[in-house]
């Protein structure tokens, strides 16, 4: 674990230099690989099937000014990127578990830093850490510094270990909270439930431990208020399926939903009017995207469609069913570096209708909601620019939608999960990896022309895994991963936008 931080005095973005080195684009970043690389890389490889890139401890010499970076999967094939705040800082020496930079530039003084590490051959992968470094040249511990003042209200979930990876939030039909999640340290699948709605107690149970089990979890509630838990047995490479059997979910049933291969990462699940769950993952053996229907409460029987096929796509799906039961999914085409939808015209989607929502580096994290109108607005990373981005379809098969930029103002936008407020307009979470913050903005209209933006959590590096719901009361509801810490948590907002401090 990293050493606890508290947040610090807000730093200038980064300097324009280093945001266009940092955002390449991919051809470019292609082509350094073969330089630097003979051996081939196949494309799987570039794009989130490599593990997570980790910053485990930093020290700093205060004789040579060299800074030694432990974690995991920096990447052997391309150097990776390595810069404090602005300044980019050049490697002495590199493997996959550990860096060491040149003498820190004299710019470099005593105080807080924001230390970035991005992998040399994908940028999704990364990691942020923030480091105190005193007068005497060695780096200081601030976990007894006084917190600042708080915004809306924190929960801590779950601090046992590293916990809180892959979050899913859902609200209970009691409108208390309850949050399925992985439990890193443990490889477990674990499901965090508030005993009221203001989660003033909770409890975390483990639901599966057998093997490496949790990661791509997908939570809704089914028939009876009971949840249900879609996600990736990575022991297997099976698809699995939590069906609970009762509110709280002190009893429950697994399933395996589909073992055929390598297949249910990026799960995504939907309940339909009748309490049957829809679950979308990718078929990695088969190249596919595919789309498993429950046809009865229990998950007994099933019915397999197969959405869209080619290398490399599927990726972060997510699926909702429409008020006619046809299921509906955006998706990342990692071979095109695309957003594209799947809009299935009959409840098992033996026909559908694909079309690319937007092109040249988008997609690689997304989420769905249906509106009103029941058409679909999807936010999404613009990874190539680093922007979130939020697309208002016009038609149920998203042919001609608008787009707009929600926050470009540094290195924002990864991971964003969206729901609809109770004014029925878009509020969404996501992580600001310039600031290693948990943000929100909400939508002010409909266009999403002058959205709100808040920045809810700014101690320490936290906003990852994040997902949002709309309590009962109108207001959102976040989970998170606190990575500082190694916590999963719940934040409670005060109005509509987040934008209010905490009493």
């Amino acid at each position: 674990m990293s050493i606890p931080q508290q947040a610090f005095t807000r730093r200038l973005a980064p300097l324009l230099a280093l945001l266009i080195a940092l955002l390449s684009p991919p051809v470019q970043l292609q082509d350094a690989v073969a330089e630097d690389a003979p051996q081939a890389v196949p494309p799987t490889e570039l794009w989130l099937d490599a593990p997570d890139l980790r910053i485990e401890s930093v020290t700093l010499d205060p004789q040579t000014r060299r800074l030694t970076v432990v974690g995991k999967h920096f990447g052997t094939l391309r150097l990776p990127k390595v810069s404090l705040d602005s300044i980019f800082i050049t490697l002495s020496r590199s493997s996959d578990e550990e860096l060491v930079t040149d003498p820190l530039p004299q710019e470099v003084k005593p105080g807080t830093h924001l230390l970035t590490v991005i992998s040399g051959l994908d940028r999704a992968r990364f990691d942020v850490y923030r480091l105190e470094i005193g007068e005497d040249g060695m780096i200081v511990d601030t976990r007894k510094a006084p917190p600042p003042p708080a915004r809306n209200r924190v929960v801590v979930l779950d601090s046992e270990g590293d916990v809180g990876w892959h979050t899913s939030l859902a609200i209970g039909a009691d409108a208390s909270p309850m949050v399925a999640y992985l439990d890193y340290a443990k490889q477990d699948l674990k499901l965090a439930r508030c005993a009221d709605p203001a989660c003033r107690s909770v409890s975390a149970i483990a639901i599966d431990t057998e093997g490496d089990v949790g990661r791509f979890c997908s939570l809704a509630i089914g028939a009876g208020g009971h949840p249900m838990i879609s996600y990736y047995d990575e022991t297997r490479r099976d698809l699995k399926l939590v069906i609970c059997g009762d509110p709280r979910c002190d009893g429950f049933e697994i399933r395996t939903l589909d073992a055929v291969g390598d297949v249910g990462q990026h799960s995504s699940l939907a309940v339909d009017a009748e309490g049957f769950a829809a679950v979308a993952y990718l078929d990695k053996s088969g190249n596919r995207l595919k789309l498993i229907r429950c046809l009865d409460l229990d998950c007994g029987h099933t019915r397999i469609a197969v959405l869209d096929s080619g290398p490399s796509l599927g990726w972060h799906g997510s699926v909702a069913i429409g008020a006619d039961g046809n299921p509906i999914l955006s998706y990342f085409d990692a071979a095109g570096r695309d957003l594209k939808l799947a809009h299935c015209l009959d409840p098992f989607c033996d026909t559908v209708q694909r079309s690319v929502v937007d092109t040249g580096g988008v997609g690689l994290g997304s989420d769905l909601q249906l509106g009103a109108d029941g058409l679909a607005l999807i936010a999404y990373w613009d990874f190539f620019n680093d922007d979130l981005k939020l697309a208002r379809c016009r038609d149920p098969s998203c042919t001609d939608p608008d787009l707009r930029v929600v926050d470009g103002a540094g290195a924002v936008g990864s991971n964003p999960s969206l729901a609809l407020g109770s004014d029925g307009l878009a509020v969404m979470s996501y992580f600001d990896r310039t600031n290693a913050d948990l943000k929100v903005a909400h939508c002010l209209d409909a266009a999403c022309s002058a959205p709100r933006i808040s920045v809810v959590d700014a101690q320490g590096s936290v906003g990852w895994y994040t997902d949002i719901a709309v309590g009962h009361d109108g207001l959102p509801i976040i989970s998170y991963y606190d990575k500082s810490n190694g916590d999963l948590k719940l934040l409670f907002c005060r109005d509509r936008s987040c934008s209010v401090p905490n009493d």
